[in-house]
């Protein structure tokens, strides 16, 4: 009797695996799923070369070669694939860094792998940093990106903690709210022509130090609320957020506590996160509630730089660059580095 996962396999994908590795066929469902979640590299590019005729036939060399993110191609490769490396009853599959040495049939559920993400990440900062305070565990899962079948449909997922969900809708209404109070846009940056990148800074029409004052004030703000937020409530719920677009699926699963992660198997990942569905509304209106309180600061904070700011006093901020990358098949090159300022008098890094 053939393993079911098999019947979900394109034509393409059994002619491509007879030519790389045609003992997979004679081994148990077991081992067929062992291989396939921790694929090893070189038979993942023998894949590769043996695919790429009939994806270079039906979306063109150009599409095939180039960055592979975000595109059709992209998207129909990674369906293909997914029956090969996809886990479980949904055949989910995590599309972010695991050990060499593992794979996520290491983690039976999503607790186990965000933990010890967490402790390896933890280690890092130690390492770099020997005053750095390791932070105790409360769930740390954040747009951690995903994919499997809902309803025999390829799906992307994108995995994040209530807070963590929380924090980028703020982080997205601020930068709105800058646009909205101080209009400006990033330009060419007038030294930038010794340099090997493209360097932008901002233009706010002579309001640039004032931007800056409302951005460090907001910012500020943000990290306050990011500490408070970082505060598991303890509940075992799940959030669905629909976040498909013209690209394809895509569900945003939103969890809770570090409870929820405990309750969730890799291996029956639809099927418990819906036994744990709360009602969207909770989480929107929780949403609403601190980006509404975000807004009310900027534009209080912003009639107040309006009226009292001082551009002959310099101010030192420490804002971080703005590096915009292009990444291809195994190369990434720098784009763009987007220059933010430095000091209230305009001046830049």
């Amino acid at each position: 009797m053939e393993d079911a996962r098999l019947k979900r396999w394109r034509p393409v994908l059994r002619r491509a695996m007879m030519k790389v590795r045609p003992e997979y066929f004679t081994w148990t469902p077991q081992e067929r799923e062992r291989y396939g979640a921790r694929l090893p590299e070189d038979d993942h590019n023998a894949l590769y070369k043996a695919l790429r005729p009939d994806f270079a036939a039906r979306f063109g060399a150009t599409e095939v070669d180039r960055s592979p993110h975000f595109t059709s191609y992209q998207r129909e490769w990674a369906d293909t694939l997914l029956p090969l490396k996809g886990v479980g009853e949904d055949y989910f599959r995590l599309e972010c860094s695991i050990p060499e040495d593992k794979s996520i049939l290491e983690f039976p559920r999503l607790s186990d792998f965000d933990e010890a993400q967490h402790r390896v990440r933890e280690a890092l900062n130690q390492e770099d940093d020997p005053r750095y305070v390791a932070k105790s565990y409360r769930g740390s899962l954040w747009m951690t990106c995903a994919a499997l079948y809902i309803e025999d449909e390829f799906t992307r997922a994108v995995l994040s903690m209530t807070d963590g969900y929380i924090r980028a809708c703020l982080s997205e209404a601020a930068q709105k709210t800058f646009e909205a109070l101080i209009p400006h846009q990033y330009v060419p940056a007038n030294d930038h022509s010794q340099q090997e990148e493209l360097k932008w800074e901002v233009d706010a029409g002579g309001l640039e130090g004032q931007l800056a004052e409302l951005q460090q004030r907001v910012w500020e703000y943000e990290k306050a609320r990011y500490t408070a937020l970082s505060v598991p409530l303890g509940g075992r719920g799940v959030y669905l957020v629909d976040e498909s677009s013209f690209a394809g699926s895509q569900l945003h699963f939103v969890f809770e506590s570090p409870a929820t992660l405990q309750a969730v198997r890799f291996r029956s990942f639809l099927r418990d996160t819906r036994a744990l569905q709360r009602p969207l509304e909770e989480l929107h209106a929780r949403v609403h509630s601190e980006t509404d309180a975000l807004r009310a600061y900027a534009e209080e904070q912003h009639a107040e730089i309006l009226r009292t700011y001082d551009p002959t006093i310099a101010r030192i901020y420490s804002y971080p660059k703005v590096i915009v990358f292009d990444v291809g098949e195994g190369d990434v090159q720098i784009r763009a580095v987007i220059r933010m300022p430095r000091s209230s008098s305009g001046s830049a890094e």
